[in-house]
């Protein structure tokens, strides 16, 4: 199943936060495309009021990289928009990168089987 970590981070938007949220989500993808080559695929749904953000890395070295990079220039004002509801995190993540992500208590799948394309 390789190295790679992915996860589905879900989310509440606070009231009256949908535009500034929106607008921020925007701002981390650009900053993210230019700043993390590890991370493979950053993907935002998002309706009137919930959110789930899917993210992929080469590697947990690599998701360490995003999840401190996000604390220091995101965190404040994400959660100033949402409440997180859950994070469910796919593969085998280091132990660095579980002590790096415990506060949003994820949850752990680990791999049985699958395959990539292209």
């Amino acid at each position: 199943m390789g190295t790679a970590i992915s996860w589905v981070f879900e989310a509440a938007i606070k009231p009256d936060g949908l535009d500034d949220y929106r607008a921020l989500a925007r701002e981390i993808v650009a900053d993210n495309e230019v700043n993390e080559p590890g991370q493979t695929f950053l993907e935002w749904f998002i309706d009137d009021h919930d959110v789930h953000i899917y993210e992929r890395y080469v590697d947990s070295a690599a998701a360490v990289t995003h999840v401190e990079r996000f604390v220091a220039n995101f965190v404040e004002r994400f959660l100033a928009l949402c409440t997180p509801t859950r994070m469910s995190v796919y593969g085998e993540p280091s132990d660095e990168l579980k002590e790096a992500i415990t506060g949003f208590n994820p949850r752990y799948l680990g791999p049985v089987a699958g395959h990539a394309r292209g």
